[in-house]
């Protein structure tokens, strides 16, 4: 009933417009019709519409081929009836005041039906009215095919030197495709005096395609020698002439090298020159005493004749080179040489020395230079020769560097002393030891 009343209303309204005469005509296309569609697929296609005369209202008509199924429809455009009918395949829209209809006016859905081997059509007719005259028609007709959900093809038939085929038995979808040719058998093989042949054959079902494919005459002609001039096969003759090439064999730390100019066709040496293998490396400075700086002694290379490497041959690098201890030189070999040397040098802590000594009753106080803690502390020497004999001498040490006074007991009664001092740390296990300060001398009380 609802819709009954929707009709007579929509009626109504197209009636009450007055008449205005339709001055230019209209396109109508439509957007989303597949070139295929599965069967029991559906497809959303939308109407548009371009150079419509002004209206009140409009009417659908879709007509479908038996292949296809109207699904659902629906005026996109905005109007205050609209109606459609799937079963009619018929639809209306009215305004309540005249205009255009531009754009996407409608949608609908089609679904795939019956398979079939022949195209089917896709009909969309609009017709635009001004009250009860109309102003305008227009129609658009695409085809779409309507195919098997999973196609039941035939063998491949050859088409062409390039192309075979297959087609469904049950749609008609014709399937071509390019020979897909196998690895081929040579059934003559080319050689520098005459051409040979491969044989081709398609592997798709059915298809039975062949082709034979000439192989070129190769230019792999046989010398005797490898600088021989004529080919003993076809008696070709070529202009050739040695072909040197330097060779450069590296000399290692353990053996020479060499650099060979020789032909590679025919092995032919043109010259040869050794290179001597690596014998020594040479620091500039061994020991250094620390100052808060990195070191870096110069590097000197040299080779089993005693002949300086270029330093370019050679890129140096240095690890553990600031602190106290045993700094590394890596020497990485390169250019004509291969290989990796080492080389060490140390690091000693910085120097004390005694800064005033005091006598007391068999006893001296040592007034010490107080140093970084890149020291693990002092060592004393103190002797009544002045040389140090070893007959004569003492050593006192001091575990701590931040101990800089230090009273050497059990002395004799007025007697000469000398002192001297000497830094020390230890580093993974080793003692380092700056050198001795010079010495100061006291007699005791």
């Amino acid at each position: 009933m609802k819709k009954f009343l929707s009709l007579i209303i929509c009626l109504v309204l197209i009636l009450s417009f007055p008449v205005t005469a339709f001055a230019e005509g209209g396109t109508a296309s439509l957007s989303g019709v597949p070139t295929d569609i599965k069967k029991d697929v559906t497809a959303t296609i939308t109407v548009n519409v371009n150079g419509s005369p002004s209206m009140s209202s409009a009417f659908v008509q879709v007509t479908l081929g038996n292949g296809l199924e109207l699904v659902s429809g629906e005026w996109v455009k905005e109007g205050v009836i609209k109606d459609f009918t799937v079963s009619k395949g018929y639809g209306v829209i009215a305004f309540s005041s005249a205009e255009r209809m531009e754009g996407t006016v409608f949608s609908f859905v089609v679904k795939g039906k019956t398979v079939s081997k022949i195209a089917q059509n896709i009909k969309i007719s609009l017709t635009f009215k001004n009250g009860s005259t109309v102003v305008g028609t227009v129609s658009v007709i695409k085809t779409v095919k309507v195919s098997c959900t999973r196609h039941t093809y035939s063998n491949y038939t050859n088409v062409n030197a390039t192309n075979h085929s297959r087609t469904c038995l049950v749609c008609g979808d014709i399937e071509t495709e390019v020979h897909s040719w196998n690895s081929g058998s040579v059934t003559k093989t080319a050689g520098c005096k005459e051409a040979g042949n491969t044989h081709y054959t398609c592997t798709a079902t059915g298809c039975g395609a062949t082709k034979d494919v000439p192989i070129e005459k190769t230019n792999n002609h046989t010398y005797l020698n490898g600088c021989d001039k004529t080919c003993n096969v076809c008696n070709a003759i070529r202009e050739i002439s040695h072909n040197y090439k330097t060779i450069t064999l590296k000399a290692t730390l353990k053996s020479d090298g060499s650099i060979v100019k020789n032909c590679i066709v025919c092995g032919d040496i043109y010259s040869k020159k050794a290179i001597n293998k690596i014998d020594a490396v040479k620091l500039s400075t061994t020991k250094y005493t620390y100052n808060g700086k990195t070191k870096k002694p110069s590097v000197k290379i040299y080779d089993s004749k005693g002949n300086k490497i270029s330093s370019s041959d050679y890129t140096v690098s240095y690890k553990d080179n600031k602190k106290v201890g045993k700094a590394t030189v890596t020497i990485k070999l390169k250019g004509k040489y291969s290989g990796t040397l080492t080389a060490y040098f140390t690091i000693v802590p910085k120097e004390s020395k005694v800064e005033k000594l005091t006598a007391a009753k068999k006893s001296l106080k040592v007034k010490l230079k107080k140093v970084s803690s890149e020291s693990s502390g002092y060592e004393i020497q103190y002797s009544t020769s002045s040389k140090f004999s070893s007959k004569y001498t003492k050593t006192k040490k001091v575990t701590s560097y931040k101990t800089t006074s230090v009273t050497l007991k059990s002395l004799k009664a007025k007697k000469t002393y000398y002192v001297r001092v000497r830094t020390f740390k230890k580093v993974d296990g080793k003692t380092y030891y700056s050198s001795w300060s010079s010495a100061k001398y006291k007699k005791t009380k």
